[in-house]
């Protein structure tokens, strides 16, 4: 008996739909454009303008649904090849070859690019990203109580949310929340975000007993 290949966008769709969030929802939980996600799950990867434009999706997406960011880019790679290769063999001989010397010049350029702003993106950040720092940096906590306080601190000034939710920061940055558990599994999402745009996504489960 064969075993169904898994793709990536089987994977996504597969916890998507276990989460009961459409396209549209999940686009809009993420700041992403849909038709991004709805290329990803269907393997339409003419959508993307480079190899590494999804991987920022791709990390937002597996802090999202609890997987591994590693295992979800090893199947994008894998597809993305299978992909490129069947470009290529629907084109003529000739047109493969002036193809695949471009494609490999721009493949080329585009990641030198990369590099050049990713160094200047972190020299860049290094004074202006907001860090959070979590008392308890234990991202899955077992409660006995329905009770539970999450502390922490934000430094270089920041906005926080918690699930959604503003969260009031003290003027040290420092923050506290009294929150309410109920039985079972209590997801929390902490998104970091300066002069209203998103930074980075923390994620925490906190389960009661």
């Amino acid at each position: 008996m064969s075993k169904e290949k898994i793709t990536l966008g089987y994977v996504l769709t597969k916890y998507r739909l276990k989460s009961n969030l459409t396209t549209e929802q999940l686009a809009d939980k993420l700041s992403v454009e849909e038709k991004y996600l709805i290329a990803l799950e269907k393997g339409d990867y003419y959508e993307f303008t480079s190899l590494n434009q999804p991987f920022p999706i791709i990390k937002r997406l597996s802090y999202v649904f609890g997987l591994k960011y590693n295992i979800l880019i090893e199947l994008y790679h894998q597809e993305y090849d299978s992909y490129i290769h069947q470009l290529d063999q629907q084109k003529t001989k000739p047109k493969l070859i002036i193809s695949h010397t471009m494609m490999r010049m721009s493949i080329g350029i585009t990641i030198g690019l990369i590099i050049t702003i990713y160094l200047g993106v972190q020299v860049y950040q290094l004074g202006y990203t907001p860090v959070l720092t979590l008392n308890n940096k234990d991202t899955y906590e077992i409660n006995q109580t329905s009770q539970y306080t999450l502390t922490g601190n934000i430094s270089r000034a920041g906005q926080l949310t918690l699930n959604g939710q503003k969260v009031i920061l003290k003027e040290d940055g420092k923050f506290e929340i009294v929150l309410s558990l109920r039985d079972g599994e209590n997801r929390l999402e902490l998104q970091v975000s300066k002069d209203n745009k998103p930074l980075k996504i923390t994620q925490k489960i906190v389960y009661k007993q």
